[in-house]
């Protein structure tokens, strides 16, 4: 039972969380599932899938700064249905909230970029800015279009 709970966790948590070196060994109906959880490029990955194992039961065996290994158990393991976390779906009313956000940074930046150019009469600068300025606008489309894609994914 432990194997198989376990190995469907391990599965889930590899294929949600980016960045994510998870290995499972020995696995047998009597013995224990060990996982060890390695920070390969985001530490915010590593803390995300530390609290995953956690929630579902994994026991802290080994742990370093950016690398650490969890036992489960039959005992320890806690069936659970879902954990809320990054991965939940997005509504359009929070994509709209976002899009709006990134557009607000975009135009306070145009506005610095401005004041920049009148003031300091330092062109390069400001067309470096200027340049970051339409970057981020870009951001709004590219936000959206992830949103899209990952609509099509999951339906």
């Amino acid at each position: 039972l432990a194997c198989l709970a376990a190995s469907a966790f391990a599965c889930s948590a590899a294929s949600a969380l980016a960045c994510l070196a998870a290995s499972a060994f020995a696995c047998s109906a009597a013995s224990a599932l060990a996982l060890s959880i390695s920070a390969c490029f985001s530490s915010r990955a590593f803390f995300s899938s530390e609290n995953v194992a956690l929630k579902v039961g994994f026991v802290e065996t080994i742990d370093k700064e950016y690398y650490k290994e969890f036992t489960l158990t039959n005992e320890n393991f806690k069936s659970c249905d879902y954990i809320g976390g990054r991965n939940t779906e997005v509504s359009e009313e929070r994509i709209n909230e976002l899009k709006k956000k990134i557009n607000y940074l975009s135009r306070a930046l145009w506005v610095i970029q401005t004041e920049v150019e009148m003031t300091l009469g330092d062109f390069d600068y400001a067309e470096e800015l200027y340049e970051l300025v339409r970057e981020i606008k870009k951001h709004t489309l590219r936000l959206e279009d992830a949103w899209w894609d990952s609509k099509e994914q999951t339906e």
